[in-house]
């Protein structure tokens, strides 16, 4: 519906049928929910489920439908699918403290930040250069939360004047 989301380029945009298709159904154990304004599809909502954890891949709604809350409708839908296959944790897998909008609605849909310890062993010296250089890990991860914060608004201006094709190249900032 808009080339702009969240204030950068939404690389998601003028996508394919048949691309998002591919995207889709290479996936196993995911669920795609839905949800509807009478007939019309105005959001939908990616998630991959696991033994006891679904996490949600991605959702996207309709601005012009905005005001019938499809994302909290779909939280909702993905929350009850949870209880009804036994899955006790659903996760929303981005860092908190890049992106002041998605935190503020991540609290008020009431998830909360829990960070998972992580631990590397280096199994080649190409592996022990690159944990100690801290390579393994995403940049925003590895800066300072102050300057990946002033960071994120200058991706999202430089977002807006790259093409489609570049961004899909380098990746995004979470």
């Amino acid at each position: 519906e808009t080339p702009i989301r969240q204030g950068r380029r939404y690389t998601g945009y003028g996508e394919t049928l048949e691309r998002l298709k591919k995207k889709f159904s290479n996936s196993t154990n995911a669920e795609i929910l839905g949800a509807y304004d009478g007939v019309q599809l105005i959001g939908l909502l990616w998630m991959m489920l696991g033994d006891r954890v679904a996490q949600i891949g991605s959702f996207v709604h309709l601005i012009s439908k905005r005001d019938k809350l499809p994302t909290m409708a779909l939280v909702a839908a993905a929350v009850k699918e949870c209880c009804e296959k036994g899955i006790q944790f659903l996760v929303y897998p981005t860092a908190f403290g890049l992106q002041p909008g998605i935190d503020k609605f991540r609290l008020r849909m009431k998830f909360i930040p829990f960070a998972v310890p992580r631990h590397y062993l280096p199994l080649t010296r190409r592996g022990y250069i690159a944990i100690r250089l801290h390579a393994h890990k995403p940049i925003q991860h590895v800066m300072p939360k102050a300057l990946a914060r002033a960071i994120v608004p200058v991706y999202s201006y430089i977002s807006l004047a790259l093409p489609a094709s570049v961004l899909d190249r380098i990746g995004g900032i979470e």
